[in-house]
């Protein structure tokens, strides 16, 4: 079974290009820190305190990555807020999502394509090498939203990242992505699922907001 950040990490990459869509492209980071604190807290390894993360259980997690993730949290000398790890991990993902990356390389799912220009730059790509799991994934997003019941952890957690990062209309039809944006949102009020995923889909979107608001005026400043 993937991770859910490992499932938002293929839902955001071209299927031929390989790079993360433009639409997710400075989001996505934040994207997957989220996906990180939620999947600990479905393992009831970390819970929410207000708006600081703090560790109920310290056994490790059976995921090397995630249980990377986890151990920063418990060297941590004092319980920080949820917005802080989610900017914290954001800003320094590249690692970890080239780890997922090659992951699902090796699961078949992805291939990694070497790239360089004028023999100076080099970069990496990874394109869908078989898009079995990543159809079974919008699937699964796609009947949730069908329902009038709410789904399962996992695929609300999912859908809620989706709507954070943007990528909506990366799954469904744009004149259904409006509509759809409003249900996740509605659902996303409702979790049940613990408060510490509550609290870190809310970090994400401040998160992604903050880098936006900080990118505009950048982009102002210059012009």
């Amino acid at each position: 079974m993937l991770t859910i950040a490992e499932e938002l990490l293929l839902l955001a990459l071209h299927d031929r290009k390989g790079s993360v869509t433009m639409r997710a492209s400075s989001s996505l980071k934040f994207g997957l820190a989220g996906a990180f604190i939620s999947e600990l807290a479905l393992n009831e390894r970390v819970a929410a305190e207000g708006k600081k993360l703090t560790v109920i259980n310290p056994a490790p997690v059976d995921d090397p990555l995630l249980n990377d993730v986890f151990q920063e949290i418990k060297n941590s000398k004092k319980d920080r807020k949820i917005r802080v790890w989610v900017e914290k991990f954001g800003n320094r993902m590249r690692k970890r999502q080239k780890t997922m990356s090659s992951r699902l390389v090796e699961k078949g799912i992805l291939e990694e394509s070497h790239h360089s220009f004028l023999g100076i730059f080099t970069w990496t790509t990874y394109p869908t090498s078989d898009n079995t799991k990543e159809e079974e994934i919008r699937v699964r997003v796609t009947e949730a939203l069908e329902e009038t019941d709410l789904p399962d952890e996992r695929t609300l957690i999912l859908l809620s990242l989706i709507n954070a990062c943007d990528l909506v209309k990366e799954i469904f039809p744009k004149k259904e992505a409006r509509a759809k944006k409003k249900q996740i949102k509605a659902w996303t009020k409702r979790n049940p699922y613990g408060k510490a995923v509550n609290e870190a889909v809310d970090a994400t979107n401040a998160a992604v907001y903050a880098a936006a608001g900080a990118a505009a005026i950048s982009s102002g400043g210059s012009s």
